[in-house]
């Protein structure tokens, strides 16, 4: 067990989304931030077997309207219930959305509307 490492599950998504073409950005949310731009961030997780980590990620997806923030979320979970093979080098086994896409309003950004929702994503842990 000491022999197991946890991947860095923001930065898999963050290089598996920009490969799809979407601007993805870490925290802390940029001050450019735009329509059509999603923030990942794992919320938590477990490890599920020896050899497996159960990551909970939040994902934050803008648009100019609250429609469009909504459509945009929709789309991704489209996106993120297909990931499967590797991600960050490490097997997939599972993807499921945990949370549906809901209005939620970014106090920070007053000129953009966020829709958020929730995943979990079942990934082998790396060896070292």
């Amino acid at each position: 067990m000491f022999n197991c490492e946890t991947i860095d599950i923001e930065n898999a998504l963050y290089e598996y989304l920009r490969a799809l073409g979407y601007r993805v950005y870490a925290l802390p949310v940029p001050e450019e931030l735009g329509s059509d731009c999603v923030i990942v961030q794992r919320t938590g997780g477990s490890e599920r077997a020896y050899v497996q980590d159960v990551h909970q990620v939040a994902f934050d997806c803008y648009g100019e309207t609250k429609a469009a923030a909504m459509q945009f979320a929709d789309g991704l979970t489209r996106v993120i219930r297909a990931i499967v093979g590797k991600l960050g080098g490490v097997a997939v086994y599972d993807s499921t959305i945990m949370t549906l896409p809901y209005d939620n309003p970014d106090p920070n950004h007053h000129t953009l509307e966020r829709a958020t929702f929730s995943a979990q994503i079942v990934t082998r842990v790396k060896h070292v």
